[in-house]
């Protein structure tokens, strides 16, 4: 039986989509690894900034909507507050929102991460560089090209999802991966073990 989940980190320039399967032995393996996304010049106006952002959302779409069964549930990396006097704030809501709808629309089991969640949770550290995660994220999978660090906080957001759902993970799973599984507010409705069943196994470390 084929199984997947999905991690999303909604940003403009280049959003992160990552797509994880359950291999034959158990294990989480990608099987989508995407960005898409664009920058615009600052004379760019409403119908470019629109562009986008149907760009963005219709590449979501079209990863959801390839794969041969509906994935199992879906993670995408809240925004950050938006800065004083920040348009793109309202750019990035606008996309948000819109890849939200489209799970929804799709039916799909979903949950939402704060991003020191997502940071704390891959390295450690609620206040990691990019760098840090990308790094953190390319160690699971050495053999795997992750090309940027859009694409390594969506396979975090997809990793997430497959440790709620049961799954074995390439990696040594620690005390801060089950914290920071606590902390989100997962799908009520959701076939997967009880979370405190999670916490059932040794966990090394921070």
């Amino acid at each position: 039986m084929r199984r997947y989940v999905v991690g999303i980190d909604p940003s403009l320039k280049r959003a992160g989509i990552t797509v994880l399967r359950l291999d034959d032995t158990g294990v989480a393996r990608p099987k989508v690894l995407r960005d898409t996304g664009y920058s615009l010049p600052e004379s760019a106006g409403y119908d470019d900034h629109s562009d986008r952002i149907a760009v963005n959302s219709r590449t979501v779409y079209q990863i959801l909507d390839k794969l041969p069964v509906k994935p199992e549930l879906v993670l995408i990396e809240n925004m950050l507050p938006p800065k004083d006097g920040n348009f793109s704030h309202n750019e990035r809501a606008a996309l948000w929102y819109g890849i939200w709808s489209g799970i929804k629309a799709r039916g799909l089991p979903r949950a939402v991460i704060q991003p020191p969640t997502l940071k704390l949770w891959a390295t450690g550290n609620g206040r990691a560089e990019k760098e840090d995660i990308l790094a953190a994220v390319q160690g699971w999978w050495p053999t795997i090209p992750i090309a940027n660090h859009d694409i390594a906080d969506s396979a975090v957001c997809a990793a997430m999802c497959a440790m709620r759902m049961g799954w074995k993970l390439p990696f040594p799973t620690r005390r801060r991966h089950f914290a920071g599984m606590t902390t989100v507010h997962w799908p009520e409705a959701l076939v997967a073990p009880h979370i405190d069943q999670l916490a059932s196994t040794r966990y090394r470390g921070i």
